[in-house]
């Protein structure tokens, strides 16, 4: 029996209407009936919705084999988005400064400077090869990366790092003495 079936089936034995499932999962009627007449297929956290909103275990509605292929095509998928918004983000990095990603690179140090300042004074050694790759260096440990993957991890870096000593008075003296 398909998952589309099962669906069906499992609903009319809770005794439920389409609309009072969709209600459940926060869909539309419409979304709703659309899985269980087969037109869309659903991600595996979807299948977990729809087992709990019909007060079913998810063994009811997949195989062992359909629930480990599931996942791993979800899997699969996350890394390619993950990839794709990846090439989208350099992509765009590229445009916001003409092309010349040098110089974005230039003004992402510069915008960041207080938070490089703290690595280097931690021993943390940053080296551009090129506009394309950078080595980072600590100890004996060296990790060379892509500018995007650096700038991803330093702009993540510096969101941390303003969320702990944002409003600190070490980093913020004149704050409060105005």
């Amino acid at each position: 029996m398909e998952l589309a079936e099962k669906l069906k089936s499992m609903r009319k034995k809770a005794g439920l209407t389409q609309k009072e499932v969709a209600d459940k999962l926060g869909i539309t009627y419409q979304s709703y009936g659309q899985y269980e007449r087969g037109l869309r297929k659903p991600k595996y956290e979807t299948v977990e919705k729809f087992a709990k909103a019909l007060n079913f275990d998810i063994s009811e509605l997949l195989t062992p084999a359909e629930e480990s292929k599931m996942i791993i095509d979800g899997l699969l998928d996350e890394f390619e988005s993950r990839k794709k918004d990846r090439r989208k983000r350099q992509n765009d990095a590229e445009a916001r400064v003409g092309g010349d990603y040098s110089v974005y690179l230039m003004n992402l140090l510069v915008d960041h400077a207080q938070i490089i300042s703290v690595l280097t004074s931690m021993g943390v050694d940053i080296r551009f090869g090129t506009s394309k790759d950078v080595t980072i260096s600590y100890g004996i440990v060296k990790q060379l990366m892509g500018t995007a993957s650096f700038a991803e991890k330093l702009e993540k870096l510096s969101c941390s790092f303003n969320q702990v000593f944002g409003d600190s008075e070490l980093l913020n003296p004149g704050k409060d003495g105005e």
